[in-house]
């Protein structure tokens, strides 16, 4: 089990006394005779002894201080207590809900993105105590009635006025309650990550996830649309069909997309077109929230949804940017 994804202190303190064990051992054995380890002759001897993949990997690029690709002893003894206390910190805050740990399984062949770090860089950028009244009109709209609400709520604004940092703050608040089931951040610079078929992969490995149902309603995924690459069909399959099969839960589901904008060019314009033509084929309880620029090619395609503009200049911006100033010492 790992340490960031056990069920709270007590056991992140146990996993940490046995990696502080194996490793200790390891320097024994190997560490004296090679003067240091590399990070493959690490996996090799951990994953043997149970450790997971990631955890080692996170360690031992945390404890490589100088980046030489070797943990020398030195950097061994001078940076595994400040890892564990680093480790008992996360999972403190993970208990408390103020951390997330975005990690998801492979499932059917579909891969989730771990948007983990950029959450955590987003997050960090968000002072308790704004924002709250885009945050009370979203989750109005995701507690209305399908009759009273529409599917998908669109947040523009222009860059830099923090749409992703309030992104951020909103898929940690619907997180713990199970009220979002899928989401991604889109980055200009991971073209790959967020082409419109890998996107729409990952939130349905995330669905299998966090959706009660939908991996059992999906079934056995083709290794046809496991590389498949086109939005219509990738849709169809993974979100209108499946999810047509899945009992409605007791509130309305929350899918996230941020940054629109930052899709590739090439893809922004097919994927764009599916949401706004292909929204209306989900269960009603399953909602969309979005955020982008303003730009032609997004309000051509989103053009029948009403978009909620972000505003640097506007007064409830400036009531925030108060609530900024009186938290500095």
């Amino acid at each position: 089990m790992d340490a960031r994804s056990g069920d709270t202190n007590l056991g992140a303190e146990a996993e940490l006394a046995v990696q502080a064990s194996d490793w200790l051992s390891l320097f024994g054995n190997v560490g004296y005779i090679s003067g240091g380890i590399d990070k493959d002759e690490l996996l090799f001897h951990l994953l043997e002894l149970g450790q997971e993949y990631e955890t080692i990997s996170d360690m031992f690029a945390r404890l490589d201080t100088d980046n030489d690709g070797l943990i020398s002893r030195q950097e061994f003894v001078d940076g595994f207590e400040r890892y564990q206390e680093f480790c008992k910190e996360s999972a403190k805050r993970i208990a408390q809900g103020l951390d997330l740990d975005l990690r998801l399984d492979v499932v059917h062949g579909l891969e989730a993105h771990d948007f983990t770090d950029l959450w955590r860089e987003k997050h960090g950028a968000h002072l308790p105590g704004t924002r709250e009244w885009a945050f009370k009109e979203i989750f109005a709209w995701l507690d209305a009635a399908p009759t009273d609400a529409a599917q998908l709520f669109w947040l523009m604004g222009g860059g830099g006025v923090g749409k992703s940092v309030l992104t951020a703050e909103l898929l940690r608040r619907a997180y713990g309650s199970n009220r979002v089931v899928a989401w991604h951040f889109c980055r200009h610079d991971n073209p790959q990550q967020s082409s419109p078929d890998a996107l729409l992969r990952s939130l349905a490995a995330m669905l299998c996830a966090r959706l009660p149902g939908y991996k059992e309603a999906l079934g056995e995924v083709s290794t046809e649309l496991v590389k498949a690459t086109d939005p219509k069909e990738l849709f169809a399959a993974l979100f209108t069909s499946p999810l047509q099969k899945v009992k409605s839960p007791e509130k309305p589901s929350l899918i996230i997309l941020d940054a629109l904008d930052e899709l590739p060019k090439q893809g922004q314009k097919p994927l764009l077109s599916v949401i706004a033509a292909q929204l209306s084929t989900l269960p009603p309880w399953l909602r969309l929230f979005v955020t982008s620029r303003e730009e032609p090619q997004i309000k051509a395609a989103l053009a029948k949804f009403e978009p909620k503009e972000l505003r640097a200049d506007e007064a409830k911006n400036r009531a925030d940017v108060e609530v900024r100033l009186g938290a500095t010492p």
